[in-house]
């Protein structure tokens, strides 16, 4: 009978990570070392997609990609178990992992892993913004917004609200209420003004904007929006940029927009729960809900719905697809590459006309003067109705 420990972890082990001076041997698969009637069993690691890492490891730590197992194998004793336990603790520890006990069904990380590290507090900061724009699909209906607070709590659970309600300061506490409670208060409030929802950093704004009616509209087109932003200083750390590639083709897959994009945003004034914004603060091209065609600059990602995938051949060409969803990326978000300059220039066709929105107007309202500010290809029906 045998004792079995597993470890997921960002690094694979590598012969160069086993103890100093203790007589590993290579084996069929891995490596051992033991005694006449015991061994310890290291197997090589395995790649893992992020399908099949559990529900319970995958919010412990970022960027988990490695699955180790360490075997006991043959007569235990205490001093082989501890043997056994010391010795996954210390892959661990190097490979940045989360060790999990299959007999115990218990996870824990060694001292000195933790899922993010402190940072050096800035007045200003940028943000890694996601936005999803999209008229219907699953995120308007109950079964939707709970698959969306499933792939919140696996991974991203800083995105969660700490706090949410109707006005500042919100009343309701999550670690209290619950995920039904937030489920019902979503049904019965977001729409058509939204909700305070205050998440954790390293992510500082979470926002739902679900108008009345999506389309058109006296005002212009409105459309459905999810955003959320994650301090950008986050995605320099060990596993979180791949985490957050991972969070974003997630939540596409589940939101189906016809348009989405990742972009870095500076100038934020830190606070000490999310930011606050002035004139030196950069926002995202389109303003809130009001869609206005594909913005000019791209950012470091694009997801396209079928919507825009025939309008722009030279992207979706490109990208990869799921899900009939054409996903391009940049190959690091943090060095401020943008799409547009790998790939070519939005066409004038499609792309949003430049707008100045009038001083000191909340970027939320649009003035009733917006029409001719749209696109000549348009896949949607009339803005104004």
């Amino acid at each position: 009978m045998s004792y079995d420990l597993q470890v997921w972890s960002v690094y694979p082990v590598e012969p160069s990570l086993l103890q100093e001076g203790t007589p590993w041997n290579e084996a069929p698969g891995g490596w051992s070392r033991g005694d006449h009637d015991w061994q310890i069993v290291i197997n090589h690691s395995d790649h893992v997609l992020a399908e099949d890492i559990p529900d319970e490891v995958s919010p412990v730590l970022p960027g988990i990609q490695y699955l180790t197992q360490i075997n006991l194998e043959g007569r235990t004793s205490n001093a082989s178990r501890r043997l056994l336990l010391r010795v996954a603790k210390g892959l661990a520890r190097t490979c940045r992992g989360v060790l999990s006990d299959l007999q115990q069904n218990t996870l824990w990380t060694p001292s000195g892993v933790k899922r993010t590290t402190s940072i050096k507090r800035t007045e200003r900061f940028s943000t890694l913004t996601f936005s999803w724009w999209f008229l219907d699909g699953p995120m308007i209906t109950h079964a939707g917004r709970e698959r969306f607070l499933h792939i919140l709590t696996r991974d991203l659970p800083e995105a969660l609200p700490k706090r949410y309600g109707l006005n500042e300061p919100p009343q309701y506490l999550f670690a209290d209420t619950g995920t039904a409670h937030l489920l019902d208060f979503l049904d019965q409030h977001l729409q058509p003004f939204g909700i305070v929802w205050c998440p954790q950093w390293p992510v500082v704004g979470v926002h739902l904007g679900f108008p009345d009616r999506a389309g058109g509209s006296p005002k212009g087109f409105r459309a459905n929006l999810v955003q959320v932003e994650i301090d950008r200083e986050v995605a320099t750390q060990t596993g979180w940029e791949r985490q957050l590639r991972r969070f974003w083709l997630e939540l596409s897959r589940l939101i189906r927009p016809f348009y989405g994009d990742v972009r870095t945003l500076g100038g934020r004034i830190r606070r000490k729960a999310g930011f606050a914004c002035d004139r030196q603060t950069e926002y995202h091209p389109v303003r809130s809900w009001w869609w206005r065609g594909v913005p000019p600059t791209l950012g470091h990602a694009v997801v396209l719905g079928s919507e825009y995938q025939h309008l722009l051949p030279a992207f979706a060409d490109a990208a990869d697809t799921a899900d009939g969803l054409a996903f391009i990326s940049t190959e690091n978000w943090v060095r401020n590459e943008d799409l547009k300059d790998i790939r070519g220039a939005v066409p004038t066709s499609i792309a949003a006309k430049p707008f100045i929105w009038p001083a000191g107007m909340d970027p939320g309202n649009a003035p009733v003067n917006m029409q001719d500010s749209y696109p000549e290809c348009w896949p949607f029906e009339a803005p104004f109705n």
